[in-house]
């Protein structure tokens, strides 16, 4: 294993030029070998810790995302998308948008309202879809 360390030092008048350090150790892990003893060094308390559960009769099931409810997902996404219509960027948009629709023949009112749907449906699934 390598690993590589850049750092620099400053003082209040100048700072030196940066320096880079490698440093490499090679590591063997042995099959079957004994568990070490970690001891607690003295002064130090360990902090957190929780009696082992005990052994249940079968193995503990975990939860897949196929198994949740998606329901409580859903109604949470297109609230935050209606919210995000009141947004300073969008909200002054909410006018011009309806009397586009509205302007341009007898079934806008239907097209208007398809299309803020969609907007509000659309804006949290490509949110959900974003790896970030």
């Amino acid at each position: 294993m390598a690993a590589a360390v850049r750092y620099q030092s400053c003082s209040d008048v100048k700072c030196l030029p940066p320096v880079k350090k490698t440093a490499t150790a090679q590591f063997t892990f042995v099959a079957g070998a004994p568990a070490q003893n970690v001891a607690i060094p003295a002064g130090y308390a360990l902090v957190g810790t929780a009696a082992a559960a005990p052994p249940s009769a079968g193995p503990a099931k975990a939860a897949t995302a196929a198994q949740q409810d998606w329901l409580p997902f859903l109604l949470t996404a297109f609230g935050f998308g209606l919210a995000s219509l009141f947004t300073p960027c969008v909200f002054p948009m909410i006018p011009i948008t309806v009397s586009f629709f509205l302007n341009e023949h007898a079934g806008a009112w239907k097209q208007a309202l398809v299309f803020c749907l969609a907007s509000s449906c659309c804006s949290p699934a490509w949110a959900s879809l974003s790896p970030f």
